[in-house]
């Protein structure tokens, strides 16, 4: 019976093989005909006429000429994903060979925005912001990056003030500080001529470790546990298999010194933080186990935990988080103790390119990240866009962020149009907080974003919430956003 099930088997799937066109046949043998690579590809070719029979094949490729490269607005060196030959730069004494190229890269966001609230906390502001930086590409692993934040300091803005009227006009927030400068690369790489025997053979056990050494932007946990810029130092081990595990193991150890902002989004000038990291592949799963240490006279120390998954049940993307937070000193808005749930459900609708998504949270205690920047808002951004912070004037999610004794959760529906120019976003989210009066909000959010040109993004969000300790509000965001 056994043997049966197996022929029917066999010969049900090469039926379907057959109808589908791929059925073996005796004059399916390999060719022999030599099939040569095409010529590289030269930016001058694009202006040369071409027939269709030149320019199509039985296979279909990308068309070089129909692809419009936008570039940054300052390239010193090679194009950025430019076309043409490679240049062939210059060999360090360690046997390193570089190739040089210099990129500014960026954004401006200008946004208005309104709330009307119950509560008397109406807002109107034009706010501004920029974002640059400058980097400068050693080689595909090394590179130098700079960035300034010239409009905004820390969590003040740029901006001309409505209403309230007690600070209305014009406030400026001009800064030339230095935001981001930090050194990336691969030891195996810079030094190559070390990892080499007499025989030119490569090591066994090589120095292919990565480092990172600088004030730069760090996130974990999706940003739940850590989600700052700080000044910090990193080395990273790829490739391991531990515990018989993939060999796609993931080590990183982590000492960051300066710059470093507590859970209430302030800085602890005295703060030392300890990290390990690590991300894992399994068949099923992509697995991050991630532990901290922050050491700090002034605020506290602190301890805290993460462990995420993130897999695919069938047509649903899946991810589970779970944090914690433990004060080792005195508890206070910058370390406490709690445990933070987190879980996102997400597909997209057959046959669209659509997305719905459900996405949950359950805060045991009063968990606080180890470090969290002065613009971004509390660990439970990622829930929706009710719950995201702008990072853009004094607009604040509608719905509270924070990872402090609250359950809740968001439901929404992505759409795009005019072939992925624009998409809208509907979302429903919800918030319970067991914390002082058990108090309980409920908000409804729109998105609609339109793509101008190559390098212009317009967004509106629109939101009307209502709670228990705060009555109605509602509010609007208009901004246009300007990538280079």
């Amino acid at each position: 019976m056994k043997k049966i099930s197996i022929r029917i088997a066999i010969g049900l799937c090469l039926g379907l093989l057959s109808s589908s066109g791929f059925a073996a046949s005796p004059d399916s043998a390999l060719s022999d005909e030599v099939v040569r690579l095409p010529e590289p590809f030269q930016p001058g070719d694009c202006e040369k006429e071409q027939s269709s029979s030149e320019s199509h094949s039985s296979t279909p490729i990308a068309n070089p000429c129909s692809l419009v490269r936008t570039g940054p607005p300052l390239e010193l060196g090679p194009d950025l994903l430019g076309l043409g030959k490679l240049h062939p730069g210059f060999e360090l004494p360690t046997g390193a060979v570089w190739q040089p190229a210099l990129y500014m890269f960026g954004g401006i966001r200008t946004g208005l925005n309104v709330i009307e609230s119950d509560d008397g906390a109406d807002l109107t502001e034009l706010v501004v912001r920029a974002d640059v930086a400058f980097n400068l590409q050693l080689t595909a692993t090394e590179r130098i990056v700079i960035g300034f934040t010239p409009l905004h300091d820390e969590g003040l803005f740029t901006n001309y003030q409505f209403q309230p009227s007690d600070g209305e006009g014009f406030q400026d927030e001009l800064n030339a500080d230095i935001q981001q400068l930090w050194f990336e690369g691969d030891f195996g790489e810079l030094f190559p001529n070390l990892q080499r025997r007499d025989d030119d053979e490569r090591l066994e056990h090589g120095l292919d470790y990565g480092f990172s050494i600088g004030r730069q932007p760090l996130s974990f946990q999706d940003g739940m546990l850590i989600n700052d810029t700080i000044d910090a130092v990193g080395i990273v081990r790829n490739n391991l298999q531990l515990f018989g595990a993939s060999p796609s193991t993931r080590l990183t150890f982590l000492f960051g010194w300066n710059e470093v902002n507590r859970n209430d989004n302030d800085e602890d000038n005295d703060a030392n933080l300890f990290g390990i990291f690590g991300e894992t592949d399994t068949r099923r799963s992509t697995i991050e186990f991630d532990l901290v240490y922050i050491n700090s006279q002034d605020v506290g120390d602190g301890l805290y935990a993460g462990y995420g998954t993130t897999q695919r049940f069938g047509f649903w993307n899946t991810t589970f988080r779970v944090n914690g937070s433990l004060a080792l000193d005195e508890e206070s808005p910058a370390v406490d103790d709690g445990v933070l749930l987190f879980a996102e459900i997400s597909r997209a609708p057959l046959g669209t390119h659509n997305v719905i998504y459900m996405n949950a949270f359950g805060a045991i205690g009063d968990y606080t990240s180890a470090s969290r920047g002065e613009t971004v808002g509390g660990p439970l951004g990622r829930t929706g866009i009710l719950f995201a912070a702008p990072g853009l004037g004094r607009f604040i999610a509608p719905l509270s962020n924070a990872g402090q004794r609250a359950v809740g959760g968001a439901v929404g529906h992505q759409w795009f149009f005019d072939h992925e120019n624009q998409n809208l976003i509907l979302e429903l989210g919800v918030r319970q907080d067991f914390a002082g009066e058990n108090s309980f909000a409920a908000g409804l959010g729109a998105r609609f974003q339109q793509s101008i040109g190559r390098r212009w993004l317009f967004q509106t969000d629109v939101f009307l919430t209502d709670g228990d300790d705060r009555g109605t509000d509602f509010g609007m965001r208009t901004e246009f956003n300007f990538a280079f």
